[in-house]
């Protein structure tokens, strides 16, 4: 049995400052930033990639010369936050996407939640799910 597809390039990604390799405790000095804005555009120059620090995946990304870091899994905890827990668990998204939602409390102690407008947040949770998909599992930067 021979092997047709013997000739596999491997290739690790890292990234280096000033000539030196990004480490895990530089890593961990970088700023957190939200990569997106409200109409959820990437806001920087290039996306590096990605990494897996302290069990979260981060994008690694340049803006203005500046070497900025965003928590991915916040992004894609969106994608999974069932009907019930939905404005509890995405209000900061929907802060970010300047989408209106109204949280009440009745005299119950039963907590109720809508939005505003629900038809512009799917065409934003839309665009995320284009921007998350467009990360590769071969853009990750090891540390």
């Amino acid at each position: 049995m021979t092997n047709q597809g013997a000739n596999h390039k491997i290739e690790i990604k890292t990234v280096q400052i000033d000539g030196k390799k990004l480490t895990k405790s530089l890593f961990g000095q970088l700023g957190e930033y939200e990569c997106l804005d409200a109409n959820v555009e990437f806001t920087g120059d290039q996306i590096l990639g990605y990494c897996n620090y302290n069990n979260t995946k981060y994008l690694l990304w340049i803006k203005g010369g500046l070497l900025k870091k965003t928590n991915l899994d916040s992004y894609r905890k969106i994608l999974a936050t069932s009907q019930d827990t939905f404005v509890e668990n995405i209000g900061w998204f929907l802060r970010l996407t300047k989408i209106e939602f109204y949280i009440s409390l009745n005299s119950r102690g039963v907590v109720s939640d809508s939005i505003e407008d629900q038809v512009l947040l799917d065409e934003k949770i839309d665009k995320l799910k284009v921007f998350l998909r467009s990360i590769k599992p071969d853009m990750q930067i090891f540390l």
